[in-house]
């Protein structure tokens, strides 16, 4: 029971970024994807959003592309999580070598809902189940499907998610495993599906994992890793999609307010180097998050 209500008590002095309360053993996210959902940076958690309304910004800057996502959220009942994010992806990279707008906007429709609560005292993890609703434009895109690489620019993921938060050593610790039935490529930013790709227009389920322990009471340091289907079908540009993973500390300033910075390592996006020269073999850099709720 005092290691249950100490580790409850941690989170609920990290309300800036989780809100747990003692007596019910509810735990609430205020850490937003960039698709919008509550989670780590890439991954959706079974925690869900507060009930006030929250805003997010994320700017995440690799070699060759840069993506920002702002992201509205909130909770229904204390139960049912609505979002939407806008990202905005700038490729000068591939652009510039296509002679196309380097610009992909995507519009993402979530929600989920909290089907179990997280054992207070027992070994049982929050369990939630969610979609996100993907719509894509741009020319790269439309290129890429001209030329039957992809099969569509929108689509819809589905997922469910397991969360639970122990003590480890005397430090709170968050595990986190969603599974993803996906047709998207990178995000969704590249589309959805294959093209004429066999079996590249399937369901795929892939599994993404998080964890995250607090340093202190309003530090957390994780990581996160989340693998991706692959589909495209593009001999010309050798278009390949590899796992992501990142490495993030988030800083919770105060209940209203975190900030999150991390690396992040997508592996190859887009073409390889022998389709566009100048493109670097793996994408990396930097990931920052600024998060407001109300």
């Amino acid at each position: 029971m005092k290691v249950a209500n100490r580790t409850a008590k941690r989170w609920l002095l990290a309300g800036a970024v989780f809100a747990g309360a003692l007596n019910t053993a509810v735990v609430q996210a205020a850490v937003t994807t960039i698709e919008g959902a509550a989670g780590g940076g890439i991954v959706p958690w079974a925690l869900i959003h507060p009930e006030g309304p929250l805003v997010s910004y994320t700017n995440v800057k690799t070699n060759d592309f840069t993506v920002q996502s702002l992201a509205l959220g909130g909770t229904v009942a204390g139960r049912f999580e609505l979002s939407v994010a806008h990202q905005m992806l700038n490729a000068p990279t591939v652009g510039g070598a296509l002679g196309l707008d380097n610009r992909i906007n995507q519009d993402v429709f979530g929600a989920k809902v909290k089907l179990v609560d997280m054992g207070k005292d027992s070994a049982m993890p929050q369990i939630a189940v969610g979609f996100q609703a993907k719509r894509a434009s741009g020319a790269i895109l439309d290129a890429l499907k001209k030329a039957g690489a992809i099969s569509d620019t929108s689509g819809i993921d589905w997922y469910g998610a397991a969360t639970k938060v122990v003590s480890v050593g005397g430090k709170s610790v968050l595990l986190n495993g969603t599974l993803r039935a996906t047709k998207a490529n990178q995000f969704g930013l590249l589309g959805f599906g294959g093209g004429t790709l066999k079996d590249s227009n399937q369901y795929k389920i892939k599994p993404e994992v998080s964890a995250g322990v607090f340093l202190a009471d309003n530090i957390v340091l994780g990581g996160e890793y989340r693998t991706k289907p692959n589909n495209i079908s593009s001999a010309a540009f050798g278009i390949k999609e590899e796992g992501a993973w990142d490495i993030f500390m988030a800083y919770f300033v105060n209940k209203n307010m975190a900030i999150t910075a991390a690396y992040a390592n997508l592996g190859q996006v887009g073409p390889s180097r022998t389709a566009v020269s100048t493109m670097s073999a793996k994408q990396d850099g930097s990931y920052l998050q600024l998060q407001v709720n109300f």
